[in-house]
Formats: C-alpha cells, sequence, structure tokens
C-alpha cells in the first residue's frame, strides 16, 4: 500500500531528513514542480495535519546537519470546531520539531487558503495565522494575486507551487529556483 493510503499515518508514516533545508507539509507540497536547489528536501504527506506533523517529526531520522525546516500544515486542520485545538496541535508540532532539530531555524508559513472555503473553517485558518504571525518564526502568504487553487478549493495549482516554492526560497534566502 503506498504511503499516502494508509489509515494508520500516526504509526506508518516518517521521515529521513538528508538535507540542510527541510519542507514538510501536506498534499499540496506534491504540486512544487521539480527544483534546482541541491540543499532542499521536501516531503509530502496528503491529508496531514499538525498533530500528524508532530508524530513525523517525533520519529524523523536524520542524517545530515539541519539548518532550516518549514512546516507547512494547517490547511487539513480546517475543520476543527474550535481554533485552541488547531493552535494546540501548531504548539506541539513546533516543540517536537524544536527537540528533534535544536540547531535548526523553525519556520511556519502563514496559511494560504482560498475564501471559497466555509466560513467557519476559513475563521479557523485566520485563526491559526493570526497565532502563527505573532508567537512563531513564520513566512508572510504568498500575495493572492500569486495563489490559485483547483476546483475542489484546497490544492494549489501546479503555478501557484511553483511560485510557493519560489516566495519561500527567497523567505529563507535559499537559493532561488
Amino acid at each position: 500500500m503506498p504511503l499516502n493510503c494508509t489509515n494508520r499515518k500516526m504509526i506508518d508514516w516518517n521521515v529521513t531528513i538528508k538535507k540542510r533545508w527541510l519542507v514538510i507539509g501536506d498534499s499540496n507540497l506534491s504540486r512544487i514542480p521539480p527544483f534546482q536547489i541541491p540543499d532542499l528536501q521536501i516531503d509530502s504527506f496528503p491529508g496531514a495535519s499538525f498533530s500528524h506533523a508532530e508524530a513525523i517529526l517525533k520519529k524523523a531520522v536524520i542524517s545530515s546537519k539541519v539548518e532550516k525546516v518549514v512546516l507547512a500544515f494547517g490547511l487539513n486542520n480546517r475543520e476543527q470546531r474550535c481554533k485552541d485545538t488547531a493552535i494546540k496541535q501548531l504548539q506541539r508540532t513546533v516543540k517536537a520539531a524544536k527537540d528533534k532539530l535544536p540547531y535548526a531555524e523553525i519556520w511556519v508559513p502563514e496559511i494560504n487558503f482560498s475564501r471559497g472555503l466555509p466560513i467557519h473553517q476559513q475563521e479557523i485558518l485566520e485563526g491559526l495565522n493570526r497565532y502563527i504571525n505573532s508567537h512563531t518564526g513564520y513566512i508572510p502568504p504568498l500575495p493572492g494575486a500569486d495563489f490559485e487553487v483547483e476546483r475542489d478549493k484546497i490544492h494549489w495549482t501546479a503555478d501557484t507551487g511553483k511560485a510557493m516554492l519560489q516566495h519561500w526560497a527567497k523567505q529563507l534566502n535559499c537559493i532561488a529556483p
């Protein structure tokens, strides 16, 4: 069974970190096209939320000195009833990253999302973004003019994936793609 087709995500998902810069996140990362940044590793976990990220990070195997980590999760927390639950999961994820990678810079991008999502979901994501902006090392959202999603209102277009990589690389002073 492919890794993303498991009902046991907390148990089955894992990551081996092999590069200096790591971007780990949900299915939207699979929309990032091939790139020419030799020190960058991107791992996508479809359907992953912050609670999944915490479990993945706690089990991570590290085979390289890690300098920068981007935690690109949160969109899959949109259906939670209470934004405080999502924030607590984010806090535990950041702590797990700091514990596992104590010498790395930990970055959390503000969550870009479609205004076509139901209002309650937008409110959860806006609450997460307020927290991210004021309590974490954060990356500002991709400008709205560069952000588009597919008809499902969740997944980035290919152009958005490319723009997101360029945006993050610039914000983190990584070699541009």
